[in-house]
């Protein structure tokens, strides 16, 4: 009797996922502007968190000249000229993640309740086009990784998507998901400054000590994110670090990293105190938030105000050096 009630679930499951693997798929006859809102679909929850400070990481570090890059004198005009390249490197890669993730069985019943405007919920994909589409994406977007540069950094995003979706890093302890998702963004580091610095290379200060800094920024602090969404990820199982804390632990686990590295930071670059005074002024108040305001919609907020304190980190380097805009002023 058991054994035919575990075959009868096991039979409705093949079902459940045969719909959803063919049911509701667009028309691929749309249009090209339907085409890539759907593209941004998939992606627009990730562009604060990601896209822009990633890509403006890019940029300042290949601005920064020869503390990060071989480059001893890059000009203005040439570096923002690879702005483009850069964002389009960065947002290629992103798109093959967050079609990754979302296309994953749990991930569309999740979405069908939290964000049911989502490309997979919402019918613009079927299951099955999304993973024909991550079919065409992933040597398309090798491909051009070998024109736009940072090739080697897409072959690591590729790794990591896999551990991190197929292999449900996610949904593992809160330490395996926070060190993929730390590996994830030193990758994006590496290939966008690589990609904006053009023909240059990457030097030692950036490889073995800026980068794997920003790293254990993000490995220590990224819980953020998680603080919003604690009710819909205990009922996925996820062992995120406020589920396995509890809510006033993981609180403090934010904010005191968070005023850490506000100081840590400044003090690697041996700022001026000009230098000190935005990354600590938005850190403090980024950890006081964090513990005061503990709404879901004010944990919101917070997660938004986390993405623009990383990049008041990113920047510091342009700050040290600031030569190429006196080069951009005397020219």
């Amino acid at each position: 009797m058991e054994k035919s009630q575990e075959t009868n679930s096991i039979e409705e499951l093949v079902k459940i996922v045969d719909f959803a693997e063919t049911q509701h798929g667009t028309n691929s006859s749309r249009g090209f502007r339907y085409h890539l809102q759907t593209l941004h679909l998939f992606t627009v929850n990730d562009l604060k968190s990601i896209l822009v400070p990633e890509t403006a990481f890019g940029i300042f570090s290949a601005l920064s000249g020869r503390l990060l890059t071989t480059n001893p004198s890059p000009t203005l005009t040439t570096v923002l000229s690879r702005l483009p390249h850069a964002a389009l490197w960065t947002y290629l890669n992103l798109v093959i993640f967050d079609l990754a993730n979302q296309r994953l069985l749990s991930s569309l019943l999740e979405d069908s309740v939290n964000k049911p405007w989502r490309p997979l919920p919402s019918h613009r994909l079927s299951l099955a086009q999304a993973r024909r589409l991550l079919l065409f994406l992933i040597p398309a977007v090798t491909a051009a990784s070998i024109f736009l540069g940072g090739l080697e950094e897409t072959i690591v995003m590729h790794v990591l998507t896999w551990m991190y979706n197929d292999l449900y890093g996610a949904d593992e302890h809160y330490a395996v998901r926070n060190l993929i998702n730390a590996a994830g963004f030193m990758t994006y580091s590496y290939g966008a400054t690589r990609v904006a610095a053009g023909p240059y290379e990457l030097n030692a200060v950036m490889r073995y000590q800026w980068v794997p800094i920003i790293g254990a920024v993000i490995l220590t602090t990224l819980q953020m994110q998680d603080m919003s969404d604690q009710d819909g990820d205990a009922q996925k199982g996820r062992g995120t670090l406020p589920l396995k804390w509890g809510d006033g632990a993981a609180r403090w686990s934010i904010a005191v990293p968070v005023v850490f590295w506000s100081l840590a930071c400044p003090a690697f670059w041996r700022m001026q105190y000009w230098g000190w005074a935005v990354p600590l002024i938005l850190g403090t108040v980024l950890a006081g938030r964090v513990l005061v305001l503990r709404s879901v919609e004010q944990d919101k907020i917070t997660w938004k105000l986390w993405c623009v304190w990383t990049m008041t980190l990113y920047v510091l380097p342009l700050c040290k050096d600031h030569g190429v805009f006196i080069r951009a002023l005397g020219a």
